[in-house]
């Protein structure tokens, strides 16, 4: 593993936890909403959690990169991609809901 790839990859996972923050909140502050229950408890976990995920692969990779992990650590840096995918699928079931 190459530091510089480390170091990049790292600061784009930063920026992508910064958009997908961003992006929560824009989509949390829209009016006309009325979640239930179990649908505001998704919504607020997703608030702190989604962009969590950009910032625990970059910990993983630096982490890995420190031990003299190989090349195939950088997959790591997919984490964010599973629970982007279901939020999505979660935000597209509340639009249909409504």
């Amino acid at each position: 593993m190459a530091a510089g790839w480390v170091i990049l990859g790292t600061i784009v996972q930063g920026a992508f936890a910064a958009i997908l923050w961003i992006s929560l909140v824009m989509l949390l502050a829209a009016p006309g909403r009325n979640p239930g229950k179990f649908e505001a408890w998704v919504l607020d976990t997703s608030y702190y959690w989604l962009p969590a995920f950009p910032i625990i692969s970059a910990v993983i990779v630096i982490f890995l990169y420190a031990k003299g992990a190989g090349a195939a650590s950088y997959w790591w840096y997919l984490l964010p991609v599973a629970p982007i995918v279901l939020f999505g699928q979660f935000i597209d079931y509340l639009n249909d809901r409504v």
